[in-house]
C-alpha cells in the first residue's frame, strides 16, 4: 500500500487519501482525490485496489484488483463521463498516468454537444452502458462508451 501512496505524492503531486467506509461497516475502501487546475469543484477520483480491514487492522487487496478512475463533479453531484477499470497488473502505472494527465482534455470531450451539460454513464434497463447527458429529460442526446475512451 506504501508504494502506492508515494506513486502518487511522489509522481503525481497533491492527491489527498480518504478512507471511505463500504456497506459492511468492517472495512474502507481507499480513495484518492485531486482538484483539477482549471476546474476547482472537479475532482479526479481513483479508487484503490486496496481496501482497509479494521478485523485484520491492514490494506488487503480487494476481490477485483483493480483501480477505478472517474471525474466527479462536487457541485452538480455527478460522475463525468464514464468509470475507467485499471487492472492491478504490472503496468498499472502507465494506464492510470494517462487518465491523470489527460483528465482535463478529456472533461472537454464530456460536455454535451447540444446543450452544454455534462455526459454522465448511464445503464439500459437490459444492462448496455452508454454516456447520455445529465439534462435528460429535457435533452436526450447519448452516445456509446466507446466513442469517448482513449
Amino acid at each position: 500500500m506504501e508504494f502506492i501512496d508515494s506513486y502518487f505524492s511522489d509522481i503525481l503531486g497533491d492527491f489527498v487519501k480518504k478512507q471511505l467506509p463500504l456497506n459492511s461497516g468492517y472495512s474502507y475502501y481507499t480513495a484518492y482525490f485531486k482538484p483539477l487546475f482549471t476546474a476547482p469543484t472537479i475532482d479526479m477520483v481513483i479508487i484503490s485496489p486496496f481496501n482497509y480491514e479494521l478485523a485484520f487492522g491492514d490494506y488487503l487487496l480487494n476481490e477485483e484488483n483493480c483501480f477505478y478512475f472517474f471525474i466527479y463533479d462536487n457541485e452538480t453531484d455527478l460522475i463525468i463521463g464514464d468509470v475507467v477499470r485499471i487492472d492491478y497488473e504490472e503496468d498499472w502505472k502507465d494506464e492510470l498516468s494517462f487518465y491523470i494527465y489527460t483528465a482535463e482534455e478529456r472533461l472537454d470531450t464530456f460536455q454535451c454537444p447540444e446543450c452544454s451539460f455534462w455526459l454522465i454513464q448511464r445503464t439500459t434497463k437490459h444492462g448496455h452502458e452508454f454516456i447520455g447527458c445529465s439534462g435528460f429529460p429535457d435533452c436526450d442526446y447519448s452516445n456509446e462508451i466507446d466513442k469517448f475512451i482513449k
